[in-house]
């Protein structure tokens, strides 16, 4: 115990250096380890039963708040921000009700906090300035015409600048013990850990300015190496302009681009839209707050090509895109399609007709395919070659047959079916015989939407009426002699 009465004069020895080491590292472990990213935001009218994984937590908050009571025209919403580094051991939720009213004029709803925690607490909240990405939204005036608006306001905050990120206020908990453990015992011990190497360096050298060429040689190879990382990310992000200065930043996901803006990148450029990630260190993007500060760091996973003509000058670059994951190609994919995405070694997602519709369709078709044949809907054996888990299709083209050659694909792990030519039966044995694969199916239903007037649609699990006749026809036409090489490919 001689140690602990000895311990504050060995305290008031340390050179400043040391403490200086101890407080900047010890507040950058804070500012890593404390503030939450939101995983999760929900509002529900008049306090009904929310669903999804956070269920508990957000039953927990209703019961906070009037046991779920509310007034006619109130809502309550939830957000939750997930805690700890390296390792979540918390998941940290608030709700606010707020009262739905109409504006002034007309000009639609607006929310109106009552009590909890408002979204737009007393905070600093500091934002930076947006770079350009957008994304598509539809002007409910005219539903033919889309616009494009900024990023969320989300993308752009300093995330340990915002109130609602520390957690100051908590309405329900989910607690992970063993991470907490994990996490309190980093946040303590590397600010601790270097400021005692600090310190040690500084009495071997007999001073804070006193350097040997060791030193140097150290620092030297430090600075090296982050400036080697960065170049490694530089020289891809080269390789990327080439998408992004043709195609529009998107949230991609299965049918994520929207008509109206896939009609404005038909025919003019070389791809619809593209995803960028962060793939840097995690620890760098929760220091700094955001990961646009460094964007470096963010690259390209997944590409949506628009149905043009120039397919070998788009392809030509997906090769050099390494951590490119996910691939949307048109109606009217080719065999050379196929080769080039061969050569994409991280390729894990692969999708065919979802997005396409009418119009880009009948400009592929346009196009001399003599050299470079078309896929057709019986030819999916040849994506074989591919190593991927997912494989999404769209269109009415696909047959049981079709699907059988897909699901042979040896690492498909997920297969979803959009508007196929597929019974409840053939459906279900398709199922049976591949208990592997995750096999999902929808078809479209169209109806008409007062909120935002025109067509819209929505998925069903059945097919429509009549799917036996037509399933019947196209096998005909496929058997028939007559222009077989057209009857069943994918521009079509």
């Amino acid at each position: 115990m001689l140690w602990l009465r000895d311990l504050p004069r060995r305290l008031r020895q340390c050179s400043w250096l040391s403490w200086g080491v101890f407080l900047i590292v010890g507040l950058a472990m804070m500012l890593i380890s404390v503030p939450g990213d939101p995983v999760y935001s929900y509002s529900d009218w008049n306090g009904s039963s929310p669903s999804g994984w956070s269920k508990d937590l957000d039953e927990a908050i209703g019961l906070r708040y009037a046991a779920g009571k509310f007034n006619p025209d109130e809502r309550l919403g939830t957000d939750q921000y997930r805690h700890g580094w390296p390792l979540p051991c918390v998941t940290r939720g608030i709700g606010r009700v707020v009262l739905r009213t109409k504006r002034a004029g007309g000009g639609g709803w607006k929310d109106v906090f009552v009590r909890g925690h408002p979204v737009t607490a007393p905070t600093l909240s500091v934002h930076l300035p947006s770079d350009g990405d957008a994304y598509a939204s539809v002007n409910t005036s005219n539903p033919n015409v889309f616009k494009l608006i900024p990023v969320d306001w989300e993308e752009t905050q300093i995330a340990w600048s915002s109130y609602n990120r520390w957690p100051f206020a908590i309405d329900a908990a989910k607690w992970r013990l063993d991470f907490l453990l994990i996490d309190l015992t980093l946040l303590l011990a590397i600010p601790l850990g270097l400021a005692a190497a600090t310190e040690w360096w500084v009495r071997r050298r007999g001073g804070v300015l006193r350097f040997r060429l060791v030193d140097l040689v150290v620092a030297f190879a430090a600075l090296s190496a982050a400036f080697a990382w960065y170049r490694s990310h530089a020289d891809l992000r080269r390789a990327e302009q080439r998408v992004e200065a043709h195609g529009m930043a998107f949230w991609f996901s299965t049918g994520a681009l929207m008509q109206g803006w896939q009609d404005h990148q038909q025919g003019h450029n070389a791809y619809n839209g593209y995803q960028r990630e962060y793939l840097g260190p995690d620890w760098l993007r929760r220091l700094l707050g955001n990961q646009e500060l460094v964007r470096f760091a963010k690259h390209i996973v997944a590409v949506q090509l628009a149905p043009n003509e120039s397919w070998s000058n788009n392809l030509e670059v997906l090769p050099k895109l390494d951590h490119l994951r996910s691939v949307s190609l048109p109606r009217g994919a080719t065999r050379r399609a196929i080769e080039q995405l061969g050569k994409v070694e991280g390729l894990r997602k692969l999708e065919i007709g979802i997005g396409s519709h009418a119009a880009p369709r009948k400009r592929a078709e346009s196009t001399d395919h003599s050299k470079d044949p078309w896929i057709g809907a019986q030819d999916l054996a040849c994506l074989r070659s591919l190593s991927i888990e997912e494989l999404g299709l769209a269109g009415e083209e696909f047959l049981a047959e079709d699907i059988e050659q897909a699901a042979s694909i040896p690492t498909l792990r997920r297969l979803e079916l959009i508007e196929p030519s597929l019974t409840l039966e053939e459906l279900e044995r398709l199922r049976e015989e591949n208990p592997h694969i995750e096999i999902q199916c929808h078809w479209l239903e169209a109806f008409w939407s007062t909120a935002s007037p025109g067509t819209q649609y929505s998925l069903r699990a059945e097919p429509p009426g009549g799917v036996e006749r037509k399933i019947e026809s196209m096998r005909r036409r496929r058997e028939a002699p007559a222009d077989s090489s057209k009857a069943g490919n994918l521009s079509g």
